[in-house]
């Protein structure tokens, strides 16, 4: 999806660009399989487990129960794994279901893709002003900042820290207002549909990150639309 056009039919390019992390800027992000397996579970057991049984079938399985509740900052990884633990001796009797340590920190391990980094470098190099605007929880926001993954960032927008999660319109809008911009002003990268939708309906220039040739492609058209040969 372009920029949004002013009234006299130009375009309008951003000055703001809005990333997500997991799914775009770091890879092997998805940690249910690997924690339900630790704790002797099914992937869709463990997403009942956490409040959220529809999640395996979902395209978001993070944004509902107890995963939207840490990831909102509503709840501290103790409080998950206790509440985990209860719910779970409730669907699953017989069965001891308990995490002895933080799984959602020793069973995450990002990788960093260099060539998204390296697009974010350029748009930097160009004048543009770059952010991370992610879902996420306190764990993993720790593990990124120690490995230095938010470092290519101008600064980083974290839903457990804003107390709001993408698709939530409010979110972006916080983002605009820290950063003292109007929707036309930004172009988001997401690789959830559902966020990409909220976004452009705000009026942001957006893209549904599947790789990085195609990102290049969508941040050239957009740069072409602007400023036509």
């Amino acid at each position: 999806m372009a920029g949004r056009r002013e009234a006299d039919g130009s375009r309008r390019r951003p000055r703001l660009y809005i990333f997500d992390m997991g799914g775009v800027v770091s890879r092997n992000v998805s940690v249910a399989a690997a924690i339900a397996s630790r704790l002797g579970l099914s992937a869709e057991e463990f997403y009942a487990a956490a409040g959220a049984p529809s999640g395996g079938n979902s395209a978001a399985p993070y944004d509902n129960g107890d995963l939207r509740a840490i990831q909102a900052g509503e709840l501290d990884a103790a409080a998950f794994w206790t509440r985990l633990t209860v719910r779970a001796s409730r669907l699953f009797p017989g069965r001891t279901i308990r995490a002895t340590e933080d799984l959602w920190m020793t069973e995450f391990h990002p990788v960093l893709d260099a060539e998204v980094a390296l697009v974010i470098r350029e748009l930097k190099i160009d004048g543009f002003r770059v952010v991370c605007g992610t879902n996420t929880l306190a764990s993993h926001y720790a593990v990124h900042r120690e490995r230095g993954d938010y470092g290519c960032f101008d600064a980083v927008y974290a839903s457990h820290l804003m107390r709001l999660v993408k698709p939530d319109e409010a979110f972006w809008l916080e983002i605009l207002s820290r950063e003292g911009a109007e929707p036309r002003d930004a172009f988001f990268i997401d690789d959830a549909e559902p966020n990409v939708l909220a976004a452009a309906s705000l009026g942001m220039g957006t893209h549904l990150y599947r790789g990085v040739a195609a990102l290049r492609e969508a941040l050239r058209l957009e740069r072409d639309a602007v400023n036509p040969r």
